[in-house]
Protein backbone atom coordinates (compact mmCIF):
# COMPACT_ATOMS: atom_id res chain seq x y z
CA UNK A 1 0.00 0.00 0.00
CA UNK A 2 1.47 3.53 -1.09
CA UNK A 3 0.70 5.76 1.40
CA UNK A 4 1.81 9.70 1.26
CA UNK A 5 4.89 10.23 3.30
CA UNK A 6 3.88 13.86 5.32
CA UNK A 7 3.04 14.34 8.37
CA UNK A 8 -0.11 14.48 10.05
CA UNK A 9 -2.29 13.08 13.13
CA UNK A 10 -2.75 9.25 13.63
CA UNK A 11 -6.47 9.71 12.81
CA UNK A 12 -6.17 11.28 10.01
CA UNK A 13 -3.74 8.67 8.56
CA UNK A 14 -6.01 5.76 9.94
CA UNK A 15 -8.74 7.27 8.15
CA UNK A 16 -6.24 7.21 4.75
CA UNK A 17 -4.82 3.82 5.35
CA UNK A 18 -8.39 2.62 6.14
CA UNK A 19 -9.18 4.14 2.82
CA UNK A 20 -6.55 1.89 0.86
CA UNK A 21 -7.30 -0.95 2.77
CA UNK A 22 -10.73 -1.43 1.77
CA UNK A 23 -9.56 -1.17 -1.88
CA UNK A 24 -6.79 -4.16 -1.02
CA UNK A 25 -9.35 -6.07 0.29
CA UNK A 26 -12.20 -5.79 -2.45
CA UNK A 27 -9.25 -7.29 -4.63
CA UNK A 28 -8.64 -10.25 -2.34
CA UNK A 29 -5.22 -9.11 -0.03
CA UNK A 30 -5.35 -11.01 2.97
CA UNK A 31 -1.18 -9.24 4.19
CA UNK A 32 -0.94 -5.37 3.73
CA UNK A 33 2.41 -3.78 4.04
CA UNK A 34 2.30 -0.06 4.44
CA UNK A 35 5.63 2.28 4.08
CA UNK A 36 8.04 3.53 6.97
CA UNK A 37 6.31 5.67 9.68
CA UNK A 38 3.12 4.95 7.76
CA UNK A 39 1.40 5.55 10.67
CA UNK A 40 2.98 9.17 11.87
CA UNK A 41 4.35 10.29 8.37
CA UNK A 42 8.29 10.45 7.86
CA UNK A 43 9.36 13.59 8.88
CA UNK A 44 12.95 13.94 10.16
CA UNK A 45 13.18 16.41 12.81
CA UNK A 46 12.35 16.93 16.85
CA UNK A 47 8.61 15.63 16.12
CA UNK A 48 10.07 12.11 16.25
CA UNK A 49 10.09 11.95 19.73
CA UNK A 50 7.04 13.78 20.33
CA UNK A 51 5.16 11.33 19.05
CA UNK A 52 7.19 7.74 19.64
CA UNK A 53 5.15 5.35 21.68
CA UNK A 54 5.40 2.27 23.20
CA UNK A 55 4.93 -1.03 21.16
CA UNK A 56 2.79 -3.11 21.51
CA UNK A 57 0.90 -0.39 24.42
CA UNK A 58 0.73 2.61 22.45
CA UNK A 59 -2.61 3.82 20.39
CA UNK A 60 -1.09 3.37 17.16
CA UNK A 61 -0.70 -0.49 17.32
CA UNK A 62 -4.29 -0.93 19.36
CA UNK A 63 -5.06 1.43 16.06
CA UNK A 64 -3.57 -1.11 13.15
CA UNK A 65 -4.90 -4.04 15.36
CA UNK A 66 -8.61 -2.27 15.08
CA UNK A 67 -7.79 -2.02 10.79
CA UNK A 68 -6.75 -5.85 10.89
CA UNK A 69 -9.97 -7.41 13.00
CA UNK A 70 -12.21 -4.96 11.07
CA UNK A 71 -10.46 -6.04 7.13
CA UNK A 72 -9.33 -9.63 8.52
CA UNK A 73 -5.82 -9.11 7.13
CA UNK A 74 -2.39 -9.19 8.24
CA UNK A 75 -0.95 -5.67 8.53
CA UNK A 76 2.71 -4.46 8.05
CA UNK A 77 3.38 -0.67 9.37
CA UNK A 78 5.58 1.80 10.33
CA UNK A 79 5.70 3.90 13.55
CA UNK A 80 8.30 5.48 15.63
CA UNK A 81 8.71 3.27 19.17
CA UNK A 82 9.77 4.32 22.30
CA UNK A 83 11.35 2.17 24.84
CA UNK A 84 13.22 3.65 27.82
CA UNK A 85 15.41 6.39 26.97
CA UNK A 86 15.87 5.36 23.34
CA UNK A 87 13.76 5.97 20.17
CA UNK A 88 13.22 3.20 17.25
CA UNK A 89 12.49 3.20 13.38
CA UNK A 90 9.88 0.03 13.48
CA UNK A 91 7.66 -2.09 12.03
CA UNK A 92 4.80 -3.98 13.41
CA UNK A 93 3.41 -6.76 12.35
CA UNK A 94 -0.27 -7.15 13.73
CA UNK A 95 -3.48 -9.83 12.96
CA UNK A 96 -7.00 -9.70 13.22
CA UNK A 97 -5.97 -11.61 16.88
CA UNK A 98 -3.75 -8.95 17.83
CA UNK A 99 0.14 -8.04 17.61
CA UNK A 100 2.37 -10.54 15.87
CA UNK A 101 6.07 -8.83 15.95
CA UNK A 102 7.77 -5.71 15.73
CA UNK A 103 11.08 -5.26 13.56
CA UNK A 104 13.29 -2.39 14.22
CA UNK A 105 15.43 -0.65 11.53
CA UNK A 106 18.83 -1.92 11.53
CA UNK A 107 20.64 0.50 9.27
CA UNK A 108 19.43 4.06 9.76
CA UNK A 109 21.00 6.46 7.14
CA UNK A 110 22.37 9.86 6.90
CA UNK A 111 20.57 12.05 9.24
CA UNK A 112 18.17 9.52 10.19
CA UNK A 113 20.64 8.17 12.52
CA UNK A 114 19.98 11.28 14.96
CA UNK A 115 16.70 10.51 15.33
CA UNK A 116 16.42 6.89 15.65
CA UNK A 117 18.52 4.34 17.19
CA UNK A 118 19.67 1.41 15.49
CA UNK A 119 18.02 -2.10 16.22
CA UNK A 120 20.33 -5.14 17.19
CA UNK A 121 19.22 -7.74 15.30
CA UNK A 122 16.01 -9.09 13.26
CA UNK A 123 13.72 -12.10 13.64
CA UNK A 124 11.39 -14.43 11.30
CA UNK A 125 7.91 -13.41 12.53
CA UNK A 126 5.06 -15.85 12.30
CA UNK A 127 2.04 -15.18 10.74
CA UNK A 128 -0.94 -17.40 9.57
CA UNK A 129 0.46 -16.83 6.02
CA UNK A 130 4.13 -17.88 6.90
CA UNK A 131 7.29 -17.10 8.20
CA UNK A 132 7.52 -13.16 7.39
CA UNK A 133 11.04 -11.56 7.45
CA UNK A 134 10.50 -7.63 7.85
CA UNK A 135 13.37 -4.67 7.21
CA UNK A 136 12.98 -0.78 6.48
CA UNK A 137 14.36 1.29 3.37
CA UNK A 138 17.51 1.70 3.94
CA UNK A 139 18.07 -1.92 4.99
CA UNK A 140 18.20 -2.61 1.10
CA UNK A 141 21.19 -1.62 0.40
CA UNK A 142 22.85 -4.14 3.47
CA UNK A 143 23.15 -7.35 3.55
CA UNK A 144 21.41 -7.53 6.78
CA UNK A 145 18.36 -8.43 7.81
CA UNK A 146 18.67 -9.92 4.30
CA UNK A 147 21.76 -12.48 5.27
CA UNK A 148 19.07 -13.53 8.62
CA UNK A 149 16.03 -14.21 6.52
CA UNK A 150 17.91 -16.25 4.11
CA UNK A 151 19.90 -18.49 6.62
CA UNK A 152 16.67 -19.06 9.14
CA UNK A 153 13.83 -19.15 6.11
CA UNK A 154 11.11 -16.97 5.28
CA UNK A 155 7.79 -17.44 3.27
CA UNK A 156 7.56 -13.60 2.42
CA UNK A 157 9.64 -10.66 2.73
CA UNK A 158 8.16 -7.05 4.15
CA UNK A 159 9.51 -3.32 3.43
CA UNK A 160 8.42 -0.74 4.17
CA UNK A 161 10.22 2.48 2.73
CA UNK A 162 10.14 6.25 2.55
CA UNK A 163 12.97 6.08 -0.37
CA UNK A 164 13.00 9.53 -1.90
CA UNK A 165 13.25 10.88 -5.84
CA UNK A 166 16.12 13.22 -5.85
CA UNK A 167 15.95 13.51 -9.68
CA UNK A 168 13.79 16.80 -10.05
CA UNK A 169 15.65 18.26 -6.58
CA UNK A 170 17.13 21.67 -7.18
CA UNK A 171 18.88 21.36 -3.59
CA UNK A 172 20.52 18.21 -3.80
CA UNK A 173 24.17 18.05 -4.23
CA UNK A 174 25.15 15.44 -6.35
CA UNK A 175 24.96 14.62 -10.30
CA UNK A 176 22.11 13.92 -12.56
CA UNK A 177 23.11 10.03 -13.16
CA UNK A 178 23.69 9.68 -9.46
CA UNK A 179 19.65 10.96 -8.69
CA UNK A 180 18.36 8.75 -11.06
CA UNK A 181 20.57 5.91 -10.18
CA UNK A 182 19.27 6.10 -6.88
CA UNK A 183 15.57 6.01 -7.14
CA UNK A 184 16.30 3.22 -9.21
CA UNK A 185 17.53 1.60 -6.42
CA UNK A 186 13.54 0.84 -5.66
CA UNK A 187 13.52 -1.65 -8.25
CA UNK A 188 16.83 -2.91 -8.35
CA UNK A 189 17.68 -3.83 -4.05
CA UNK A 190 13.96 -5.88 -4.25
CA UNK A 191 14.65 -7.92 -6.71
CA UNK A 192 18.24 -8.66 -5.73
CA UNK A 193 16.57 -9.18 -1.91
CA UNK A 194 14.29 -11.51 -3.01
CA UNK A 195 17.28 -13.66 -4.96
CA UNK A 196 19.30 -13.60 -2.12
CA UNK A 197 16.66 -14.74 0.63
CA UNK A 198 14.54 -16.87 -1.81
CA UNK A 199 10.88 -15.23 -1.22
CA UNK A 200 8.45 -12.95 -2.85
CA UNK A 201 9.47 -9.69 -1.96
CA UNK A 202 6.50 -7.16 -1.07
CA UNK A 203 7.92 -3.50 -0.64
CA UNK A 204 6.16 -0.40 0.24
CA UNK A 205 7.39 2.57 -0.68
CA UNK A 206 5.60 6.34 0.67
CA UNK A 207 4.52 8.95 -1.78
CA UNK A 208 4.05 12.87 -1.40
CA UNK A 209 6.16 14.52 0.17
CA UNK A 210 8.39 15.24 3.49
CA UNK A 211 10.10 17.72 4.99
CA UNK A 212 13.86 16.87 6.11
CA UNK A 213 16.20 18.93 8.77
CA UNK A 214 19.74 18.63 8.80
CA UNK A 215 19.81 18.40 12.24
CA UNK A 216 20.60 21.75 13.66
CA UNK A 217 22.65 22.40 11.28
CA UNK A 218 20.25 24.22 8.83
CA UNK A 219 16.11 24.55 7.51
CA UNK A 220 14.10 21.75 6.70
CA UNK A 221 14.07 20.82 3.48
CA UNK A 222 10.95 19.60 1.24
CA UNK A 223 11.50 16.04 -0.83
CA UNK A 224 10.16 14.25 -2.58
CA UNK A 225 9.17 10.51 -1.48
CA UNK A 226 9.63 7.91 -4.51
CA UNK A 227 6.66 5.61 -4.60
CA UNK A 228 7.60 2.89 -7.14
CA UNK A 229 6.01 0.11 -4.62
CA UNK A 230 6.28 -3.24 -6.00
CA UNK A 231 5.45 -7.19 -5.59
CA UNK A 232 8.49 -9.18 -6.60
CA UNK A 233 8.40 -12.48 -7.25
CA UNK A 234 10.73 -14.07 -9.55
CA UNK A 235 10.96 -10.41 -10.63
CA UNK A 236 8.28 -7.65 -10.34
CA UNK A 237 5.01 -9.06 -11.02
CA UNK A 238 3.17 -5.39 -9.79
CA UNK A 239 4.43 -2.30 -9.44
CA UNK A 240 3.22 1.54 -9.29
CA UNK A 241 4.09 3.51 -12.36
CA UNK A 242 5.84 6.12 -10.67
CA UNK A 243 2.86 9.00 -10.27
CA UNK A 244 3.87 9.53 -6.87
CA UNK A 245 0.67 9.17 -5.61
CA UNK A 246 -1.53 6.79 -3.33
CA UNK A 247 -2.54 3.75 -4.23
CA UNK A 248 -2.44 -0.41 -3.64
CA UNK A 249 -0.30 -2.47 -5.73
CA UNK A 250 -1.64 -6.13 -5.61
CA UNK A 251 -0.38 -9.32 -6.38
CA UNK A 252 -1.10 -13.18 -5.97
CA UNK A 253 2.41 -14.80 -4.83
CA UNK A 254 3.08 -18.54 -3.85
CA UNK A 255 4.77 -18.26 -0.61
CA UNK A 256 8.66 -19.59 -0.41
CA UNK A 257 7.94 -19.84 -4.23
CA UNK A 258 11.37 -20.37 -5.35
CA UNK A 259 12.48 -23.25 -3.48
CA UNK A 260 15.53 -21.81 -2.77
CA UNK A 261 18.32 -23.85 -0.93
CA UNK A 262 18.23 -22.49 2.88
CA UNK A 263 21.08 -23.87 4.21
CA UNK A 264 23.28 -21.49 6.32
CA UNK A 265 25.44 -18.55 4.99
CA UNK A 266 28.65 -17.30 5.31
CA UNK A 267 28.66 -14.24 7.30
CA UNK A 268 28.73 -11.09 5.07
CA UNK A 269 30.31 -8.21 5.59
CA UNK A 270 28.13 -4.75 6.16
CA UNK A 271 29.30 -2.63 3.64
CA UNK A 272 26.82 -1.70 1.49
CA UNK A 273 25.82 -3.99 -1.56
CA UNK A 274 24.42 -1.84 -4.20
CA UNK A 275 25.49 -3.49 -7.87
CA UNK A 276 23.52 -1.46 -10.16
CA UNK A 277 24.38 2.00 -11.58
CA UNK A 278 27.82 3.25 -13.17
CA UNK A 279 31.17 2.28 -10.40
CA UNK A 280 31.03 6.40 -9.74
CA UNK A 281 27.67 5.44 -8.55
CA UNK A 282 28.30 2.67 -6.24
CA UNK A 283 31.47 4.22 -4.96
CA UNK A 284 29.07 7.81 -4.44
CA UNK A 285 26.85 5.88 -2.58
CA UNK A 286 29.25 4.26 -0.51
CA UNK A 287 30.45 7.43 0.52
CA UNK A 288 27.56 9.20 1.08
CA UNK A 289 26.21 6.15 3.58
CA UNK A 290 29.39 5.80 5.85
CA UNK A 291 30.40 10.34 5.79
CA UNK A 292 26.68 11.35 7.02
CA UNK A 293 25.97 8.49 9.35
CA UNK A 294 30.08 9.38 10.74
CA UNK A 295 28.36 12.74 11.09
CA UNK A 296 24.88 12.58 12.22
CA UNK A 297 25.05 9.71 14.62
CA UNK A 298 26.71 11.31 17.45
CA UNK A 299 23.47 13.68 17.85
CA UNK A 300 21.33 11.59 18.42
CA UNK A 301 22.51 11.25 22.29
CA UNK A 302 22.22 15.39 22.47
CA UNK A 303 19.07 15.93 20.73
CA UNK A 304 17.44 18.63 22.75
CA UNK A 305 13.70 16.84 22.69
CA UNK A 306 14.90 13.31 23.54
CA UNK A 307 17.24 14.84 26.34
CA UNK A 308 14.54 16.74 28.12
CA UNK A 309 11.61 13.88 27.69
CA UNK A 310 13.62 10.42 27.87
CA UNK A 311 17.14 11.21 29.67
CA UNK A 312 17.00 13.79 32.22
CA UNK A 313 15.03 13.58 35.69
CA UNK A 314 12.05 15.25 36.03
CA UNK A 315 12.64 19.18 38.10
CA UNK A 316 11.47 18.21 41.58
Amino acid sequence: MQVRGDRAPLEQRISWIDALLAEAQRGGAKLAVMPELALTGYELGEWNFEVAEPVPDGPSVHALHELARARDMILVAGLSEREGAHVYNTMAVVGPDGFLGRYRKLHPASAECAYWRAGESAHVIETDLGRLGVGICADMIRRTPWSIYAREGVDLVAIGAAWPDYRDATNYPLWREYRAMHVEATRAMPERIERAVGAPVVLANACGTSEVMATRFGPKVVTKLAGRSRVVCGGTIAEDPGDHREQVVIADVQRGARGVNRTPAAAAPEEPWVNHGSNAFRATFQWVDVVTGYLYRPLYHTTPTRQRAYVRPPAR
